[in-house]
C-alpha cells in the first residue's frame, strides 16, 4: 500500500594490485582485520540474549476485547508503533533496554463493524518506560510531526491512564483502489512502572480507529500488565 506523504557519488577507485613482494603482508593484514572482526562479532552474540515472552494473562483478554481473541503479531507493518515511534529514521529508544515484549492484534466489532485493535506491551529497566513518555511527550508538544512513511503524528489526550500516559493520533494517507484515503489510528500508551503499554485501533480499511475503544481498553491493558512489574 504506497504512502503519499503529507505537504510540508561514484564510490571509492579500486586500488592497484599489489606487487608480488607485498601481496604476503597485505594478506596477513586482511586476514587479521577479518579475525579480529569475527572474534568481536562472536563476543557480541555472546553477550546478546533475546526478550524473554510475555505471559498470556498479562495481556488483554477475549473479556476485555468484547469477546475477539488475539493473535500474535508478525513482521514489521506496525514497527512505528510498537512502541510509538515518530522518528522512524532511527532505532527505538526503548530498542536496548527490553528485558521482554509482546505485540497482539484482534479484530473486534464496534456496532456491527469490524476494527483492527494492537496491543504492545515491554518491560525495560525501572525508568525507562517513564523517561520515553517524557521525551515523546516533549517532542510531539513542540511541533506535529510527520514521520519517515508521511503519517502525521499528534497529541489528542493526556493522562488516559495515570499520570504517565498520553493519547496520540496517527493521521495516514495511502493510496486504495486508485484514490488517495486519509485515516486516523489512535493510539494509548502508558508507563506502569518498569512497563510500557500501547494499544492503538487502527480501523478498518478504509475507516478511522476510534478513540473511545482506545480509551475503553487502555486500563485493562495497564491492570493486566502491572503483574510483571
Amino acid at each position: 500500500m504506497p504512502i503519499i506523504p503529507f505537504p510540508t557519488q561514484r564510490g571509492p577507485s579500486r586500488p592497484e594490485p599489489a606487487s608480488p613482494g607485498h601481496r604476503a603482508p597485505a594478506i596477513h593484514a586482511s586476514l587479521s582485520s577479518v579475525l579480529s572482526r569475527v572474534g568481536a562479532f562472536t563476543l557480541e552474540l555472546r553477550n546478546t540474549t533475546a526478550p524473554a515472552p510475555v505471559p498470556d494473562a498479562a495481556m488483554l483478554q477475549p473479556a476485555d476485547l468484547r469477546g475477539a481473541t488475539g493473535t500474535a503479531v508478525t513482521g514489521d507493518r506496525w514497527a512505528g508503533l510498537c512502541p510509538p515511534r515518530p522518528d522512524l529514521s532511527s532505532a527505538s529508544p526503548l530498542a536496548g533496554t527490553v528485558v521482554a515484549e509482546r505485540a497482539m492484534s484482534a479484530v473486534v466489532t464496534v456496532d456491527d463493524r469490524p476494527t483492527l485493535v494492537l496491543e504492545y506491551l515491554s518491560v525495560h529497566g525501572p525508568d525507562d518506560p517513564a523517561r520515553y513518555l517524557r521525551d515523546l511527550r516533549a517532542s510531539l508538544e513542540q511541533h506535529l510531526v510527520v514521520d519517515g512513511g508521511g503519517h502525521l503524528w499528534s497529541i489528542t489526550g493526556r493522562d488516559v491512564a495515570g499520570p504517565d500516559s498520553l493519547l496520540l493520533r496517527l493521521r495516514r494517507r495511502f493510496r486504495h483502489d486508485g484514490d488517495v484515503v486519509t485515516t486516523d489510528v489512535h493510539v494509548a500508551v502508558a508507563a506502569a512502572g518498569r512497563v510500557l503499554v500501547m494499544v492503538a485501533d487502527t480501523g478498518w480499511e478504509t475507516t478511522d480507529g476510534r478513540p473511545a475503544l482506545v480509551q475503553e481498553l487502555i486500563a485493562p491493558a495497564v491492570q493486566r500488565a502491572r503483574r510483571l512489574r
